[in-house]
C-alpha cells in the first residue's frame, strides 16, 4: 500500500425469514487533521458516478472491499461507514471506527 491509502473490508447483512432486496451504496465519512485543522472527507464524493464500486445490491449479505486515499500529510482520526438505501440520504446503518 502507498502512503495515504486505507484498505477497507465491509460485511453487511440483513436477517429475517424473508429479507427484501436491498439496493443502495456505501459511504465513508473520514474525519482527519489537515494542516493543523479538523476536516471531513466524504468517500465517494458527490461527483462520483452512479456505477461506482460503492454501489451495492444484495438480499442476505454482501462483502465489499477496496481502498480509499487521503493526502499522506493528513492524519485520519476516525472513519464512519454508512449504508444508504437508494433514493434516501438517511443511513440505514452506521458503524464508526477510531484510528487515533
Amino acid at each position: 500500500m502507498l502512503p495515504g491509502e486505507y484498505r477497507y473490508r465491509v460485511l453487511v447483512m440483513q436477517g429475517g425469514a424473508r429479507p427484501r432486496a436491498f439496493d443502495g451504496r456505501l459511504q465513508f465519512i473520514v474525519n482527519l487533521r489537515r494542516a493543523g485543522k479538523d476536516a471531513i472527507l466524504v468517500v465517494p464524493d458527490e461527483a462520483a458516478e452512479q456505477g461506482s464500486a460503492h454501489q451495492i445490491s444484495f438480499t442476505r449479505f454482501h462483502r465489499a472491499e477496496g481502498v480509499f486515499r487521503v493526502d499522506p500529510a493528513d492524519k485520519v482520526r476516525s472513519v464512519q461507514v454508512r449504508l444508504l438505501e437508494k433514493g434516501s440520504e438517511q443511513p440505514r446503518a452506521t458503524q464508526s471506527f477510531n484510528l487515533s
